[in-house]
């Protein structure tokens, strides 16, 4: 039996809403006074101490609010506190009021640490992709945190719009598309997990689903109510690992920024496992995708990973600190660059595994002592080296390449080439002959015939012009000789008469 379900026959006359909102209160109630004196968390008292600080509203932006500090997340009473929710504010509420609303308790909604991130990226000029994953938020909490993003991006937000000696932060609406319009939900998108890859659903542009008691009930034929309803009777469900990732590809180049609401009745139901889903390409080497979360040594399944060209999941001591981040609230909300440092963190195991993956490829052959493979292939000429190595394969896959027309050419070469290593006999096939003969001079023929005979006659040719050339030199070395041989002669025979 549920908290919930005991509360329920406890309290049978309140609604099951406001029995969650009870005890959401009572718990961050609980947390906020356990590093109290007789309590067990005292000795964390001056962390907590901290980080409170370090999210804390500046008392400049307090004032201009009107905002009250209180040492509770959620001070009052709980109704006047709850109701009404962000998404039933009407449109004439102005920004400040809503940031009333959002900074309630003088605390940041968004750390700092993850604007200080953007920041960074924007200031050395790196493209990147945001996707917000929310996992067991209702529509308001989205909402809330989105507006505030919005504003961060359109100079409005309070701390980034050049008051009090912040800085002014104003994105190029045409180029830096970050921005996100939930009331067309055109950038946004809500998965449903299954136990295989058939039953893996995500429908996009919504983030409308059933109640989340009736959500188990729906989830065999979820489809039906999306056809039900009238904002979303057009929306169908991609189900492929691959279909799926593309999708995501597609929107993320119109719209830099992206949100996710994850299937948390999916992992709440089945032992805290199946949680998000994150599709990575190992193999695309311009894009470093990272997950941050939370709690992953707590709840190791909480994200699966999967690569979408084998279908299979990824084990999380390989994407850690590569391609999944497990956050430290601690350190994310007391260092600013936190993030910042992290990625650079991601970057560098990300640069290591590529390089040792490369070294892997070198083919290491054991011959005599005495004979030095590198060598020799540094011998050979650019054309016959590479004719012998990379064209065969890197044709094939510019001719794959036209045919399929893929979105990321470049990145669809690359993969070709990395999943077909079969080039690499014909310098295996050579290599197993040249122990036979490595006292003789080693010579590697390509497969093109007509390459040595153009080079045969380009030799025959420059033979000619050589011997042309002596012929020349000799003739008139035969000249001048005759002509100083003849002066002498009529030098003597005049001293002579």
């Amino acid at each position: 039996m549920t908290q919930e379900e005991f509360s329920k026959l406890e309290n049978p006359e309140k609604t099951l809403e406001e029995i969650n909102n009870e005890i959401k209160l009572n718990r961050i109630q609980e947390l906020c006074d356990i590093t109290e004196h007789y309590h067990p968390g005292f000795k964390f008292k001056r962390l907590f101490e901290n980080m409170k600080k370090k999210l804390r509203i500046d008392e400049k932006i307090q004032n201009e609010l009107n905002l009250e500090y209180n040492p509770y997340l959620i001070p009052g009473k709980l109704n006047e506190e709850i109701t009404p929710k962000f998404n039933e504010l009407s449109e004439e509420v102005q920004n400040d009021e809503k940031f009333q609303r959002i900074f309630k308790c003088s605390y940041h909604k968004i750390i700092i640490s993850f604007f200080s991130l953007i920041l960074n990226l924007r200031k050395n000029k790196q493209e990147f992709n945001i996707i917000f994953r929310f996992f067991g938020h209702d529509k308001s909490d989205i909402e809330e945190f989105i507006f505030e993003f919005n504003c961060f991006c359109d100079c409005l937000h309070p701390r980034y719009r050049g008051d009090f000696g912040y800085e002014k932060v104003k994105f190029d609406t045409e180029k830096e598309k970050y921005k996100i319009d939930l009331e067309t939900s055109e950038f946004t998108a809500i998965i449903y997990r299954g136990e295989n890859e058939e039953n893996e659903k995500v429908f996009f542009e919504t983030l409308d689903h059933p109640d989340y008691n009736e959500l188990e009930e729906h989830r065999e034929n979820i489809e039906e109510f999306y056809s039900d309803t009238k904002d979303n009777e057009n929306i169908s469900p991609t189900k492929s690992y691959k279909d799926i990732y593309l999708s995501f590809m597609d929107k993320l180049h119109l719209n830099s920024s992206f949100v996710i609401l994850d299937d948390y009745s999916y992992f709440k139901n089945h032992d805290n496992k199946h949680g998000k889903l994150f599709l990575i390409d190992p193999y695309d080497l311009d894009t470093l995708q990272i997950f941050f979360d939370s709690q992953l040594d707590i709840y190791p399944e909480k994200i699966d990973i999967i690569d979408v060209n084998t279908r299979k999941k990824l084990d999380l001591n390989y994407t850690n600190d590569k391609f999944i981040v497990n956050v430290d609230p601690y350190k994310a909300i007391c260092d600013p660059l936190y993030f910042v440092k992290k990625i650079e963190e991601c970057i560098n195991n990300r640069k290591t595994e590529l390089i040792k993956n490369i070294e892997k490829e070198i083919p290491i052959i054991p011959t005599t002592k005495d004979f030095d493979f590198q060598n020799e292939l540094n011998k050979l000429p650019s054309d016959i080296y590479l004719q012998m190595t990379v064209l065969p394969l890197l044709n094939n896959a510019i001719s794959m390449c036209e045919m399929i027309r893929p979105q990321d050419p470049i990145s669809f070469i690359a993969t070709f080439m990395l999943n077909n290593k079969d080039y690499s006999r014909k310098i295996d096939n050579i290599i197993k002959e040249l122990p036979k003969r490595e006292k003789e001079e080693i010579k590697i023929v390509p497969d093109d015939e007509d390459y040595f005979e153009e080079e045969e006659e380009e030799k025959e040719e420059e033979d000619n012009e050589e011997k042309n050339e002596n012929e020349k030199e000799e003739v008139k070395q035969e000249v001048t000789d005759s002509k100083k041989n003849s002066k002498n002669v009529t030098k003597t025979s005049f001293k002579k008469n």
